[in-house]
């Protein structure tokens, strides 16, 4: 797989439906809801960086390339704590990525309830609706064949991103920075959450980087990857909550108002949702196949009904968790601080400490425990702050 190939995945991966609650993420977070947009993309890098660097070994071969030990998350997992580590790691790993792809449904659900609300739809008919779309597109079985549908996904999500922000550029004469919040203590872990599970991605990066074709390459393309999407981002999340302020929805796109720029947002909203729900579907799939053992029930069916078996129990999966939680961006908060935080903070630094204690300088063992402590104290702030949201919203409807 080429580099832009990799790219595109791991954008549509990080672009998507969490850069639409980022606004909503201010209104809750303020000042430390920008400070996270540019902090967490930093340290992402980083600890994406230094997990990849665990797959490998320390000696090089006689070509000068170092062995690859390791192909993914779970095997580093189980590397680091034998008989437990893969469990611990595929759990955590495939909640990520089952509740990546709920959200897509969510998404789905939200604009469409308010674009239709002369229709007798309830928000899980729209995400049965949505499911009964995206079903055929798990079927695709290479990351090279998704790279096309993910970036479909960045170049769709760009029409209701460029629609919001060319409402706010023209409306630009009323922002006022003074508006923006400065200190929200209980709102800080739930924006904290959405920022970071729109950056979350470490547990498809191993097997990202095993598909490119030059993996020297893979820091480059992670690197130049966060940087175009931070100043996204950041460009977004400002235009749109100067422009709504305190009306700010949990899904910037339903600020506008309806007519013809709101529905054609609408239109590119539904080809996003079509485009990126297959790829962490498909990283789900391989991450099951490989742990099949042969007394498994699944291994004994022919392949062809395990194929399909798989796939829509893993959809249905996905809809129920979004029947269950329909709320957007207090979901993406709650999965934020749940699972993103351990695997994009403090498993890589584990893994690093681990793997390469003896080459790791004193400064690098003090960032690994710095990070490690803010990810576990984020987790913990976030899962009491987001659920005690989320029991709230529960008990207004």
């Amino acid at each position: 797989m080429p580099i832009w190939k990799a790219a595109a995945n791991f954008i549509c991966d990080v672009e998507g439906t969490g850069l639409l609650s980022l606004p909503f993420a201010v209104l809750n977070g303020g000042v430390a809801a920008l400070a996270a947009l540019v902090i967490v993309p930093v340290i992402c890098c980083y600890t994406g960086t230094i997990m990849i660097q665990c797959l490998y070994g320390d000696s090089s071969t006689p070509g000068g390339r170092k062995p690859r030990l390791r192909s993914s998350i779970e095997e580093l997992g189980e590397a680091c704590w034998p008989g437990i580590g893969r469990k611990v790691v595929l759990a955590l790993q495939n909640t990520e990525l089952l509740m990546l792809s709920a959200s897509y449904l969510v998404l789905c659900a939200t604009f469409l309830d308010y674009a239709f609300l002369t229709l007798p739809f309830t928000k899980i008919l729209w995400s049965c609706i949505g499911a009964a779309v995206v079903l055929p597109t798990v079927f695709l079985k290479s990351l090279s064949n998704v790279a096309w549908l993910s970036l479909i996904g960045i170049l769709s999500v760009l029409v209701p991103v460029g629609s919001v922000m060319w409402y706010g550029i023209s409306h630009s004469s009323g922002w006022q920075l003074s508006s923006i919040p400065l200190w929200k203590p209980e709102g800080i872990p739930v924006a904290f959450g959405i920022v970071l599970f729109s950056n979350a991605a470490h547990s498809i990066l191993p097997r990202l980087e095993g598909d490119m074709a030059n993996k020297g390459m893979f820091r480059v393309m992670l690197s130049i990857s966060y940087i175009f999407i931070t100043c996204l981002k950041i460009t977004f999340s400002l235009c749109a909550f100067l422009s709504f302020t305190t009306d700010t929805k949990d899904l910037a796109t339903n600020n506008l108002a309806p007519g013809v720029v709101y529905y054609i947002s609408c239109v590119f909203l539904g080809v996003n949702v079509l485009a990126s729900y297959p790829f962490p579907i498909l990283i789900v799939v391989r991450s099951i196949e490989d742990a099949l053992s042969p007394e498994c029930f699944l291994d004994r069916l022919p392949m062809a009904v395990r194929f399909v078996c798989v796939r829509v129990s893993l959809v249905l999966l996905t809809l129920g968790a979004a029947a269950l939680i329909p709320h957007f961006a207090l979901m993406l908060a709650f999965v934020g601080s749940l699972t993103s935080s351990t695997t994009c903070f403090v498993l890589p630094c584990l893994f690093h400490l681990r793997f390469k204690h003896g080459k790791l300088r004193f400064y690098q063992k003090i960032l690994d425990y710095f990070i490690i402590s803010f990810g576990l104290a984020a987790a913990g702030f976030g899962i009491v702050f987001s659920g005690k949201a989320l029991v709230k919203a529960y008990e207004k409807t």
